[in-house]
């Protein structure tokens, strides 16, 4: 049996699984650290074993998988801890994959591939193992999604270190090698990455000017360095879901939020900058409808420029694009404000709704990104290349 296990190479997939586990007690133990920074009283006189039991929940939560107590849970995703474990799985599968003996990207992907295996099966074992058992019932991360996120992380992750191991160039060849005969999908999919890229800068540009608006001017109630700390560790892990939401927001979704704060918090109903079955907010808000506006006329004019081809097919797939990711991004970013951690006074986008943000990314960037190619189209004749 061990020689077959050698010889298959699973002793490696294995050894970047456990690798990408510690990530997993890592990210875990700094949800630990911030409870402890927002609540000086939190763990005072408690086990090791009650601490560790904490870090492994968090851990285990923080790959999406549902915290149960007796029966019922609920997720919350901090995509950037996430992408921080995902980020050390698939550096410890390019190690082991430019060990094993495959050459070619196939190989080297399907021998990625096989780290979510032995992650899947960390992720399920911890489940049993990390609970709070203090608690009656127990709260613990549920088995069976365990079982399957950590099988679709550890998919996703490891086919990424196997990529990573053939090379970026390397794999980007190929790639374009796949879309040489295909020049209208290639042009699609370049403006609609184009599009998203610019959407994503430009709203996490929005998120970092109103929480230095918050801190600014804000009128928050007073916290303390372990809060602040918190906060800002919190902001880091949750980034991208503030991203997200923010850019689901500018596209005119209804966006749920917090109006007040955790103690003793109210929420409020949820706003949109069109209505949408849901409250309006401030009229200075609607300057953020230039966010998407901006972001998708530079991805048409970018298409216009680079000469690619019809208006028509290379702005509608890039419209597809935009729609399908958006829409993901905002289904798996979404957070719950019951779930959510945070300090006195501070403000956080909640849930946005997606069939929305799908909606409205797809006219938006089909829209503006024909405005910004009749523009490129313009100054093309003006300036010909």
């Amino acid at each position: 049996m061990r020689r077959g296990i050698v010889t298959h190479g699973w002793d490696r997939a294995a050894l970047a699984a456990l690798t990408g586990f510690a990530a997993v007690l890592a990210v875990g133990s700094v949800f630990v650290v911030m409870a402890k920074l927002a609540v000086p009283d939190f763990g005072a006189g408690k086990s090791p074993l009650w601490i560790m039991a904490r870090i492994g929940v968090a851990g285990l939560g923080a790959l999406g998988i549902p915290i149960e107590r007796a029966g019922e849970g609920a997720s919350v995703l901090p995509v950037g801890a996430l992408i921080l474990v995902g980020w050390i799985l698939a550096w410890a599968t390019r190690k082991v994959v430019e060990t094993s003996g495959a050459f070619t990207l196939r190989e080297r992907v399907l021998e990625g591939l096989k780290v979510a295996i032995p992650f899947a099966l960390g992720c399920f074992i911890a489940s049993f193992v990390f609970r709070l058992r203090d608690r009656d019932p127990s709260l613990g991360a549920d088995p069976s999604w365990a079982l399957i996120l950590g099988l679709v992380w550890g998919a996703i992750f490891g086919a990424l270190g196997g990529l990573w191991a053939v090379g970026v160039r390397d794999a980007a060849d190929a790639g374009d090698r796949w879309l040489e005969n295909r020049p209208l999908l290639r042009d699609g999919l370049r403006t609609g990455a184009t599009m998203l890229v610019g959407l994503g800068l430009l709203s996490a540009v929005v998120v970092v000017a109103a929480i230095a608006l918050k801190v600014a001017f804000g009128g928050a109630p007073p916290i303390s360095g372990g809060e602040a700390a918190a906060f800002v560790l919190a902001v880091i892990l949750f980034g991208p879901n503030l991203v997200a939401g923010a850019a689901a927001f500018s596209l005119g979704g209804p966006v749920g939020v917090l109006a007040r704060t955790i103690d003793g918090a109210r929420v409020a109903s949820e706003v949109s900058l069109l209505g949408w079955d849901a409250g309006r907010p401030s009229a200075y808000l609607y300057l953020l409808i230039l966010v998407p506006a901006a972001a998708f006329a530079y991805g048409g004019y970018h298409a216009r420029r680079s000469g690619a081809g019809l208006p028509a097919e290379v702005i509608g797939i890039a419209a597809g694009v935009v729609g399908v990711s958006v829409a993901f991004l905002t289904w798996i970013t979404r957070l719950r404000v019951s779930q959510a951690f945070l300090g006195r006074g501070n403000y956080l986008v909640a849930a946005a709704e997606v069939l929305p943000a799908f909606v409205l990314s797809v006219a938006f960037a089909g829209l503006f990104g024909y405005l910004g190619w009749r523009a490129g189209d313009k100054a093309s004749t003006k300036n010909p290349v």
